[in-house]
């Protein structure tokens, strides 16, 4: 099975990611806008064999640019539901390490359906120098989830704590009872706050 390959733990791990990108276009890719169908049997393939959604690594350029390796809508409801780890780099490549980086939020595809509508962000690509390291590495920040949030995230998280269908998407208090005594119940830290361990555990919930 996959996750026996990938050494993955189910809960303790982040779900499987899947990489769309299309570095030198999908004209240099031998690929048309029609013909990325492969992205929805991919979704699928993962959803058959881990039961969750797979994180998607992209951004808003590739998924609905309008440069050549845009595709522009085409993978919009293969993708729809799915994690987002958005790439937007405002730094160069091979440049010194920005550890603390004074950053917006990357931009999110329509398919996000809200800006805020992100987990990850990888904000520097092969950057050198960074502490612990020889070679280049790529530098993400997490997207914390916590009270007081709203959107297309919050409703995410509800799925997964069982929070009766048809609830607002807004964190609140009863919310937030809600994820403190679940992290307790599944032995983390019961901080109220979705960051990266939290949502490695929520991402391999199965919905029902």
């Amino acid at each position: 099975m996959a996750l026996d390959g990938a050494g993955l733990i189910p809960g303790r791990d982040l779900p499987l990611v899947l990489d769309i990108e299309f570095p030198k276009g999908l004209a240099g890719a031998d690929h048309t806008r029609a013909e990325v169908a492969w992205i929805g049997r991919a979704v699928a393939a993962v959803r058959s064999l881990t039961g969750v959604d797979p994180m998607i690594y992209s951004s808003a350029r590739v998924l609905d640019g309008t440069d050549s390796d845009a595709l522009a809508g085409a993978a919009d409801q293969a993708v729809r539901g799915c994690p987002l780890w958005l790439a937007r780099s405002p730094y160069k490549t091979r440049t010194p390490a920005v550890l603390s980086p004074d950053l917006t939020a990357p931009p999110v595809p329509r398919v996000a359906g809200d800006p805020d509508n992100w987990c990850c962000h990888q904000y520097q690509g092969d950057a050198v120098r960074a502490p612990g390291f020889s070679a280049t590495v790529d530098l993400d920040r997490w997207n914390p989830l916590a009270k007081g949030a709203r959107g297309a995230r919050v409703t995410w998280a509800q799925r997964r704590l069982r929070i009766a269908e048809g609830a607002s998407a807004v964190w609140d208090g009863a919310m937030d009872d809600v994820v403190r005594n679940w992290q307790a119940v599944h032995g983390l830290d019961p901080d109220g706050t979705v960051g990266p361990v939290t949502f490695a555990a929520l991402a391999w919930v199965k919905l029902r």
